[in-house]
């Protein structure tokens, strides 16, 4: 009997206060989520309702805090991934920098060694083609070398009398025309002593 008492009086509390009293909460923020009444603002005012919407608040304030300390932590540590690329990548260029310009002094010290030897071969040449050219003349027969040197351009034919012998000199120029003789004769006479100033010059 004192059992049923206890639900009798347990379902009338239920039924007679907290069914009703839920019903009219749920209306009233139905209510006001109509009149666009801001909920936070509402609870905020309800003694008790204010310090769990405080709490929540707090509670949202520290979760966001914490959400913007992470992204600046990754955007920080991205900024530093970043820079040390640009150090490796910059260290990378300085390093192809120099090798480049080694290359470029290595091409250039080539390309002058090449040059020189380049001239110095074709003085060679030279050299050996005069030197040719003065043992067919110092074979050949006076009369015809006479003839030919005559035909020639004067200062090739004077080059070629200068690096003759001195007896194949006076040969050759007996057999030639007194006019070209004594102008040939003249030419080798000035020479000379311009050899001779060069010696004295360089002692």
């Amino acid at each position: 009997m004192t059992e049923e008492k206890k639900a009798g009086k347990f379902q009338t509390f239920l039924f007679v206060i907290v069914i009703p009293l839920i019903f009219l909460i749920v209306v009233a923020f139905v209510g006001m989520w109509l009149l666009g009444v801001n909920f936070q603002d509402a609870a905020s005012k309800i003694p008790v309702v204010k310090e769990l919407v405080k709490n929540g608040e707090d509670q949202d304030i520290d979760h966001a805090a914490k959400q913007q300390e992470n992204k600046a932590e990754k955007l920080q540590k991205t900024i530093d991934e970043q820079k040390s690329e640009i150090e490796t990548l910059t260290s990378d260029l300085k390093t192809s920098d120099q090798e480049i310009k080694r290359l470029k002094q290595k091409i250039s010290s080539l390309e002058k060694t090449a040059k020189d030897e380049k001239e110095q071969d074709e003085k060679n040449a030279e050299g050996q083609g005069d030197g040719k050219v003065v043992k067919i003349y110092e074979s050949m027969q006076s009369n015809k070398a006479a003839k030919i040197l005559s035909e020639l351009k004067e200062e090739e034919a004077i080059n070629i009398l200068d690096s003759l012998s001195k007896k194949k000199v006076t040969e050759i120029l007996s057999k030639m025309s007194p006019d070209k003789a004594a102008l040939f004769t003249e030419k080798l006479v000035k020479n000379e002593a311009k050899n001779e100033k060069k010696k004295e010059g360089g002692e």
